[in-house]
């Protein structure tokens, strides 16, 4: 089935799983090209019983997603995922949910009441789930956990998971023939603007007043 779908042009990836190395290199010589969540829901690596990450490290066509939070996986962990896979590779997500960017927020998640408790979303015995991390929140994380540059940075947030779902033609680069998205921020890396293929989809009131739109 992974084979099938690979020839049909499908990303397939690897992820939330309990399969072993050896497991995971098969998977993977299958034509598995993404891992979800790494270290989340998956075996951990160890030293005599590496899991699926030491797959996924080891397959240099394998990109891997971080939930940048600092709350999924330690701070440290981060860092070292990053070192481990390279910038080329890694894919920076938020896995956020309803509750994202509202403080103490109260929302409901698969049929079940999830609350924000000190910057993550938590169901009601404590089980941590999705994030309410946002973007731009992400990208600041990064920059201040692990070794990264911005311009590094930026491509985990957009040319590499465009790269892994096949749109790179068209997606994640400022380039002639790509679609005009980007953001727009301040010294600070506060968020100032939003442009969805040429257009304008969100701004401040200081750059709504500088780009003279209603």
């Amino acid at each position: 089935m992974i084979r099938q779908l690979v020839e049909a042009g499908v990303t397939v990836s690897i992820g939330h799983t309990d399969s072993d190395y050896d497991q995971a290199r098969e998977a993977i010589q299958l034509g598995i090209t993404h891992a979800t969540h790494c270290f989340n829901a998956m075996r951990q690596l160890e030293h005599r019983n590496p899991g699926p990450l030491a797959a996924i490290v080891q397959a240099e066509q394998v990109l891997g997603e971080l939930i940048s939070d600092g709350v999924h996986v330690h701070p440290a962990m981060m860092d070292i995922l990053v070192r481990m896979l390279g910038p080329q590779r890694t894919i920076v997500v938020t896995d956020a949910l309803a509750g994202a960017g509202i403080a103490d927020a109260t929302f409901e998640f698969a049929g079940q009441q999830a609350r924000v408790i000190c910057g993550a979303a938590r169901l009601s015995d404590g089980t941590l789930t999705g994030s309410v991390l946002t973007m731009d929140q992400a990208l600041r994380n990064m920059l201040e956990i692990t070794h990264v540059s911005l311009s590094e940075v930026s491509s985990m947030l957009s040319f590499n998971p465009a790269r892994s779902a096949h749109v790179a033609d068209h997606k994640g680069l400022l380039k002639v023939g790509y679609d005009a998205d980007l953001v727009i921020y301040d010294r600070s890396l506060q968020l100032q603007a939003t442009i969805c293929r040429g257009q304008i989809s969100y701004a401040t009131d200081a750059w709504r007043q500088r780009l003279n739109i209603q």
